[in-house]
């Protein structure tokens, strides 16, 4: 089910956008040399700008903070929070809403334009952070390719070498759906992909998988599920709703054989975020199941891939659908199911 909270009546949202613009006008005043807001003697300016983006900064973690707030557990955007953090420091959400601005407003866009011909690069993101080198040198750090931002693909790199180390004039972009978690959009299923929904409630779902013998998944883990039969399908659908339940997740299937493969860590990021775990079915394994494994693993995100033939060798944990149903007495299972969705999704492996 496809939920969100309407922005136009979440005066929380709107401030945090509002937050994120005044920001970025903060640092192209200061970047520009000019304080657009005063009328001070020019040599005030410079203390009056490094002033200002203090304050605006300020402002946008306290509007950060309010809009988390308004879902238990921070919703998309305390999703998005944890993927970046890195520290207690606001470092990355400041980064990421310098780098998102010229996304959500035009006016923004032509103020980097004027400062930076270019898309938005690396070097100009800096200097919009920092007035300082010591301090832009010390950021750079967060835009390495194997921290949060980059990492976790929120922030993306351009040119034929994304991965590579960043330099001044590597070009950066936000991913799509992040900007859609800043304006409190819901998070776009991929192309080809499926929401599967409801999923158990977690204590339900952790109770059932105990009397069925299959371990919960873990951050990292690529659980592979065979015996996955064109009629087994709702087997595999059932096993996969009771893995995320009991992770108070959502599942995303996609079917391979169905379409092209993804980018998979796009895929991962944005499960993150919507706070699902990816059901990957496909005839068979190949160099499709290595590239979605470094995904996951980069990405600390869970994922379940169900093959019609064996699983490649390489993956594990394998829960073997055969072996469940022989192992487990389900009638002593279904009445562990004590929620309607839990009762059915065991009725259906049966």
């Amino acid at each position: 089910m496809r939920t969100w909270i309407e922005a136009g009546g979440q005066p929380e949202y709107h401030r945090l956008c509002a937050s994120i613009l005044a920001l970025a006008r903060a640092a192209i005043g200061r970047l520009a040399g000019r304080d657009g807001e005063t009328s001070a003697s020019p040599s005030a300016r410079p203390r009056l700008s490094e002033a200002k983006f203090a304050e605006r900064s300020d402002e946008l973690r306290t509007a950060w903070i309010a809009a988390e707030q308004l879902v238990p557990g921070g919703g998309p955007l305390g999703r998005l929070d944890r993927i970046l953090r890195s520290s207690a420091s606001f470092v990355e959400p400041m980064l990421l809403a310098l780098a998102a601005a010229p996304a959500l407003d035009r006016g923004v866009a032509l103020g980097y334009a004027r400062l930076d011909r270019e898309p938005l690069t690396a070097g100009l993101l800096l200097d919009l952070a920092s007035a300082t080198e010591a301090n832009r040198l010390a950021l750079c750090g967060a835009l390495h390719p194997d921290a949060a931002l980059r990492r976790s693909g929120v922030l993306l790199a351009g040119g034929p070498d994304g991965a590579a180390a960043t330099a001044a004039d590597t070009r950066l972009a936000v991913a799509p759906p992040v900007l859609s978690v800043l304006r409190c959009e819901p998070v776009p299923l991929p192309r080809g992909v499926e929401e599967l929904s409801p999923v158990p409630v977690a204590g339900a779902a952790l109770r059932v998988l105990g009397a069925l013998g299959v371990s919960p998944v873990r951050a990292g883990d690529l659980v592979a599920i065979a015996g996955g039969a064109a009629h087994h399908d709702a087997h595999v659908e059932a096993l996969a709703r009771l893995l995320a339940g009991a992770d108070g997740a959502q599942v995303w299937r996609l079917r391979l054989d169905d379409h092209a493969e993804p980018d998979w860590a796009g895929v991962a990021r944005d499960a993150a975020l919507a706070n699902a775990i990816c059901l990957v079915t496909a005839d068979t394994g190949g160099a499709w199941t290595r590239r979605l494994r470094w995904a996951v693993e980069r990405s600390l995100r869970s994922a379940i891939c169900s093959f019609v033939i064996a699983p490649p060798h390489e993956l594990a944990p394998v829960v073997d659908l055969a072996v469940v149903r022989e192992r487990a007495a389900l009638d002593r299972v279904q009445a562990l199911a004590d929620e309607p969705i839990t009762a059915d999704l065991v009725a259906r492996l049966r």
